[in-house]
């Protein structure tokens, strides 16, 4: 009966019916009281654990964690594993790297005496995590991942090959290699469909939504979101439900359908206070910023923005952090302020950030030179080189700007033809009936053929 409940509730759990899988692990903690089974009665309670991370509730999670580990017997050493790993997970969202990488570290020893090779390709998929995100370290992150795929496959653990796919091609994501990344996710959504886990499918479908705003390819981003909201949310946990709208607001702000994507901002925000989802707290303010940026509310954006720094180093997101203050400083000009330091990053880690962030630096300066255009230049084509449409428009229309107030025409009609040619490009991607609102958009005026 205990195996039963253990097993079910796994089954529940999986595909998202998150009530009966808690019944069915308060069933195995129970029997485990009863019977007196330290290991049943560790395993109901790191279950329910689980079942509270996926509602968001990271600190009801925590407890129940603490609990199991508090209650597991000595020899039990896989159930601590997995209880350690547990807590790791909940550290990472939390924005605690120390005690992250402390659990994360603890539950690798352990595996590594046990010889549990599927736990050994959990630990160092999620030490790739830790790695990515907190150390902005993507080669360390690549080599953990692909020692967790080959540990995986090794053992034929489609759900663990299936997650490292996915994050091999978030990898892929931050370096621009759009391409790859979207063969990485594809692959995981074949093996998904095998498997029928719907939680890493619709999780993957959003990296991949991801790639295709990135290369302007919104009619297809759309159509993949609607599937995600639609589907995905009875599966869904909270972050990521909230991720589906910030998603729905990045595509339609790429559109410059301003009035849609705000909508879904409020949305997002508004999910997250009701599922107390603090861990994308950066994430939201950024785009309150890049909302009131594109209102025209340079001040109010700059306030946004220093919100959105402050959270992503409270919460340990580097390049998150670099990016909120370069779109600080770029909005502190606009608004007559002081800006801040511009931030650097290196281009040979992460291209796309370090593209946009070469743009915002350039754009922030407030004096027009030869200098600036040359950098809003060089930010173009390193988004042409990526496939980044939208930023290729925003650099070389910008560089144009900057060429007419230094009176050289010549460069200006090459600049505004390179972002009038991203234009077409990126309008081509839209669906059809954003299509007319987006070529009419006034920050397009001037890349319209002249009569």
């Amino acid at each position: 009966r205990a195996e039963f409940s253990q097993t079910f509730g796994h089954v529940l759990l999986h595909r998202g019916a998150l009530e009966a899988a808690e019944q069915r692990f308060r069933e195995l903690e129970e029997l485990g009281r009863a019977a007196e089974r330290g290991d049943w009665l560790a395993r109901g309670l790191e279950h329910r654990g689980r079942v509270a991370w996926y509602r968001g509730r990271l600190d009801e999670a925590r407890t129940l964690f603490e609990q199991g580990l508090e209650r597991v017997p000595k020899a039990e050493e896989q159930i601590a594993a997995d209880l350690h790993n547990d807590l790791g997970i909940v550290f990472y969202y939390r924005g605690d790297p120390d005690a992250a990488f402390s659990h994360h570290d603890l539950a690798l020893r352990l595996r590594e005496r046990l010889d549990d090779r599927l736990g050994l390709a959990k630990s160092h998929s999620n030490l790739g995590n830790l790695l990515l995100d907190f150390r902005d370290d993507l080669e360390g992150a690549e080599e953990r991942y692909r020692r967790a795929l080959e540990l995986a496959r090794e053992i034929g653990a489609r759900e663990m090959i299936t997650s490292t796919l996915n994050n091999l091609g978030g990898v892929a994501t931050e370096r621009g290699k759009w391409q790859e990344a979207m063969n990485w996710f594809r692959e995981a959504t074949r093996l998904q469909e095998e498997i029928g886990w719907s939680f890493l499918g619709y999780v993957t479908l959003q990296n991949q939504i991801l790639c295709e705003i990135a290369l302007g390819r919104i009619a297809d981003a759309l159509r993949h979101l609607r599937e995600c909201l639609n589907r995905g949310d009875a599966f869904l946990e909270p972050v990521n439900r909230v991720r589906t709208r910030f998603l729905f607001f990045d595509a339609y702000l790429t559109a410059l359908a301003d009035e849609q994507a705000g909508t879904w901002l409020d949305d997002a925000r508004r999910l997250a206070e009701e599922l107390e989802v603090g861990e994308i707290e950066d994430e939201l303010a950024l785009r309150e910023g890049r909302r009131l940026a594109a209102r025209g509310d340079w001040r109010g954006a700059e306030a946004a923005f220093g919100g959105a720094e402050a959270a992503a180093a409270k919460l340990t997101h580097p390049p998150f952090e670099t990016l909120a203050r370069a779109q600080r400083s770029r909005a502190a000009a606009r608004a007559g302020d002081q800006p801040p330091e511009h931030p650097v990053v290196e281009s040979a880690r992460r291209p796309p950030l370090a593209a946009l962030i070469r743009y915002l630096n350039a754009d922030a300066e407030r004096e027009p030179s030869p200098e600036v255009a040359a950098e809003l230049e060089r930010a173009g084509e390193e988004a042409a080189g990526l496939g980044d449409v939208s930023l290729e428009r925003a650099a070389f229309e910008r560089a144009g700007d900057v060429w007419r107030d230094l009176g050289n025409s010549i460069r200006e009609e090459k600049a505004l033809a390179r972002a009038a040619a991203a234009l077409e490009a990126l309008s081509a991607g839209l669906p059809e009936d954003l299509r007319a609102g987006f070529l009419a958009h006034p920050r397009n005026e001037s890349l319209h053929p002249r009569s």
